[in-house]
């Protein structure tokens, strides 16, 4: 004969749940997250569980444990002693590095810093530290040779306009820059041997030259054609102002290049068709199809670049954000009237 099952009360079972999940306390008739500081409903194991999945939670576990983390490094780091041999360590090893030339944020990886402090017995410091106080400043050694000189760009990968205005600083700064690095001991690290090799090449200085020259007006149209509000007919005007600059030199590659770029593209021979439209100077024909009269009159501002595109996706990971529990399609429609008119 089988025993009935006994029923246990809710403080059993919300203390089950506090042993079970570090996350919970209780004070019997209440499960209480200590994470998010809220109240959590506990009837069934299954909600305890779920609560534990949601981002809210996931977020603000990692949030604290890392504060915790911190106060005990900190804790650490003032208990432990810093005399003349740790400070002797942290420049032997800040010299070790640069002089091999791996760059100091590889001691932020976990297994290499437990490697050295168990078999060094010594406390690694954080590549903050080590940057601070051990390595050779190249920005202080450049203030201190050319003051006037702004410090070198650091181009963009993804932005072309970003490579013409390092290009541009380089080809007019070529003297300082040589005089900086001529200070520095190839010895001490690969990157100031390549840099002094690429100094040395022939023909370095007539290309960037040719580049702070010619090329200016590229970078200058890039971000004009990224501003808000611009007009068709202007954006278009840009374009063909860069083919002018382009065509007027003596080479006939650039704005052959550009020329056939341009051409290739369908979409942008569509928008100056438009432009023309608009502007008294084409009809309408089967060269602006499907467009319709309604589709026309919305593309006075039409964008020519993609950067808006860019700029919504960054707006709707902001809208449409994880904790927002009751947002409906009414809502979302409030929303993008408010962003799309917030310039009026």
């Amino acid at each position: 004969m089988k025993m009935p099952k006994v029923q246990r009360n809710q403080n059993e079972v919300l203390r089950s749940y506090v042993k079970e999940f570090d996350a919970f306390t209780t004070d019997g008739s209440v499960l209480f997250c200590k994470y998010c500081e809220a109240p959590v409903t506990a009837s069934k194991k299954f909600q305890v569980q779920q609560h534990l999945k949601t981002s809210k939670h996931i977020r603000l576990e990692a949030v604290k444990s890392n504060s915790a983390q911190k106060e005990q490094q900190l804790l650490l780091a003032c208990s432990s002693k810093s005399g003349p041999d740790r400070s002797q360590f942290n420049a032997d090893l800040c010299k070790a590095f640069v002089s091999a030339d791996i760059p100091l944020h590889k001691l932020n990886n976990k297994c290499l810093k437990s490697f050295l402090e168990q078999y060094t017995g010594k406390k690694v410091p954080d590549e903050s530290t080590l940057r601070k106080n051990y390595a050779p400043s190249r920005t202080a050694r450049f203030s201190e040779i050319a003051p006037s000189t702004p410090l070198p760009p650091s181009p963009v990968v993804t932005r072309w306009g970003s490579w013409i205005d390092a290009a541009t600083y380089y080809g007019k700064n070529f003297d300082v820059i040589e005089a900086v690095i001529a200070t520095f001991d190839p010895e001490e690290a690969q990157s100031i041997q390549e840099s002094k090799i690429l100094l040395e090449t022939e023909g370095i200085k007539e290309s960037l030259l040719f580049i702070a020259t010619n090329f200016v007006c590229i970078s200058s149209t890039i971000t004009r054609l990224e501003e808000r509000g611009l007009l068709l007919s202007s954006a278009i005007s840009l374009v063909n102002g860069v083919l002018d600059e382009l065509k007027s030199l003596q080479s006939d590659a650039y704005y052959g290049k550009l020329s056939n770029v341009l051409y290739k593209n369908k979409g942008f021979e569509k928008l100056k068709k438009v432009s023309q439209i608009m502007s008294g100077d084409a009809i309408i024909d089967e060269t602006v199809q499907p467009l319709t009269m309604s589709d026309l009159l919305c593309m006075k501002h039409a964008p020519i670049v993609s950067c808006d595109v860019e700029r919504v996706f960054s707006e709707y990971k902001a809208m449409l954000t994880d904790n927002r529990r009751g947002f409906n399609f009414e809502n979302l429609r409030h929303h993008v009237i408010i962003k799309c008119n917030h310039n009026l």
